[in-house]
């Protein structure tokens, strides 16, 4: 994801992490990264459960894995950070510890779970991204 590295750099580099803005776009960015290696990976896992022993989609599926680590992690600390507004903080800490649910599926469970799982993870993280839009709206 290069082109939202920039986007974040960019922003940061007009803001600074004191500013709202770039912590936010910071976030934007972390979430949005969570989200599409957990959905990437949804998909991967259904193809998986037709095709168990495929070596790509095995791979594909160990790619993801590995793609999610640290990734609630990295949201954790952005919420750290002082300009982050009150009112999302806590919002962010709930996508993190949905992230971390999401690292445990791929670690312990079988894999019509694990995409089960994941579906729910991503739901979870959609209604606080629903809640963050409507505390900076208001």
């Amino acid at each position: 994801m290069r082109w939202s590295d920039e986007v974040v750099r960019q922003v940061a580099s007009l803001t600074g992490p004191e500013q709202p803005q770039g912590v936010l776009a910071a976030t934007g960015r972390g979430i949005g990264d969570l989200l599409q290696t957990i959905a990437v990976h949804v998909a991967v896992l259904a193809l998986r459960a037709a095709a168990p022993d495929h070596a790509l989609l095995i791979a594909h599926d160990e790619q993801q894995t590995a793609r999610l680590a640290g990734r609630p992690q990295r949201l954790d600390a952005l919420v750290g950070f002082p300009a982050m507004p009150p009112a999302v903080g806590p919002h962010v800490t709930r996508i993190a510890a949905a992230g971390r649910v999401a690292e445990a599926l791929d670690r312990k469970t079988q894999l019509a779970v694990q995409g089960a799982g994941l579906k729910l993870v991503l739901e979870q993280i959609g209604s606080s991204i629903r809640a963050i839009r409507s505390a900076l709206s208001g």
